[in-house]
């Protein structure tokens, strides 16, 4: 029988406080460039109308185009017009970042049960409290 022996050296390695960290980034003090992106800035959100609201709470959802068409009662030629409207008026480079948007901002573009309930939601997309 054979065994190998194995020889440990001692490594020293900084773990970084992620405390310290995560309240650098609350508080927008850190120098990562995670929270300089078009993502993290709600201004685009108040040009957006009613309709293109309801179409980002449902891409928050991550619906696609033909899903949120059939959700609001559009064509789904209308429903991708509405997402790079969106997309656009956020000036955010795609719709994932237009979702992000929607979780990270949701109180400024959902102001509660604007999104028709009339069709039932994926099932692995938890409605919130008050219909989104």
């Amino acid at each position: 029988m054979h065994t190998k022996e194995s020889r440990h050296a001692s490594v020293a390695v900084r773990v970084p406080d992620q405390h310290a960290e995560l309240d650098a980034h609350n508080a927008g003090t850190c120098d990562c460039t995670l929270l300089r992106g078009a993502v993290n800035d709600p201004r685009g959100i108040e040009t957006l109308t009613g309709r293109e609201r309801q179409v980002l709470t449902l891409l928050g959802h991550g619906m696609p185009n033909r899903l949120i068409a059939r959700r609001l009662g559009i064509v789904e030629r209308t429903a991708k017009a509405h997402v790079a409207s969106i997309v656009e008026k956020l000036g955010v480079s795609s719709r994932l970042e237009a979702a992000l948007m929607a979780h990270l901002h949701h109180p400024l573009i959902c102001t509660g049960g604007i999104v028709p309930r009339d069709t039932p939601p994926r099932v692995n997309t938890p409605a919130t409290a008050h219909g989104c």
